[in-house]
């Protein structure tokens, strides 16, 4: 039998230390797809990932159109970077211009010759508007995804709507990754999603228990 391709998907990549752990820790072999728009962010990936083969290195943002845009990069914390200025600290606040691709071109383009997908998804603000605009057939493939949660006033409830619909047939879902005990449903997830409160949790859903 043939081994299913996998492809993982690092949107919102930052220096790849994510990508390297999980390659790191699992067995089996996944095509990388990191997005990136902030050129240091990019070049320490390329470093960090030198020895990984099939790695591809996006030097762009995913967002809903392709274009230009600016984006914020805190000081004295340059992990914490987002097209949402509200995200970051005024005080010494780098702006760098970037570019945007449209979420679900890409997707039709490169990623449609996978059998499973596996998502981590941390934009500071923007992953509900990214993840919904890849595709039904990604989500419908999709073994696992780690998805930030910021409840900002900027989230679009239409956004989070669509992206769940597509959620439907993960068996876990929880602010916990593997603790059967606090599985939680898609609602409560909307709810904190669309709660305006500023806060933010990692979410973690997945298909085989």
């Amino acid at each position: 039998r043939n081994t299913p391709k996998v492809a993982l998907l690092d949107i919102g990549a930052n220096t790849g230390l994510v990508t390297l752990q999980a390659m790191n820790l699992s067995t089996t072999l996944a095509e990388v797809f990191l997005f990136e728009p902030v050129p240091r962010h990019t070049s320490a990936i390329k470093k960090n990932l030198r020895n990984l083969s099939s790695i591809h290195v996006n030097e762009f943002g995913l967002s809903d159109k392709n274009g230009e845009s600016t984006i914020f990069t805190e000081a004295t914390n340059h992990g914490n970077t987002s097209l949402l200025n509200s995200v970051i600290p005024e005080i010494g606040m780098i702006s760098t211009q970037i570019q945007l691709v449209e979420t679900t071109t890409y997707c039709n383009k490169f990623l449609n010759n996978f059998d499973r997908y596996v998502i981590k998804c941390d934009t500071q603000g923007m992953d509900a508007l990214i993840l919904s605009r890849i595709p039904d057939w990604v989500w419908k493939n999709c073994e696992s995804a780690i998805i930030e949660v910021w409840a900002l006033d900027e989230i679009s409830k239409k956004d989070v709507e669509a992206l769940l619909s597509m959620c439907q047939e993960f068996e876990y879902v929880a602010w916990q990754p593997n603790n059967r005990k606090e599985k939680i449903g898609l609602s409560e997830v909307s709810e904190f999603w669309l709660s305006k409160s500023g806060a933010h949790k990692n979410l973690f859903l997945s298909k085989n228990i």
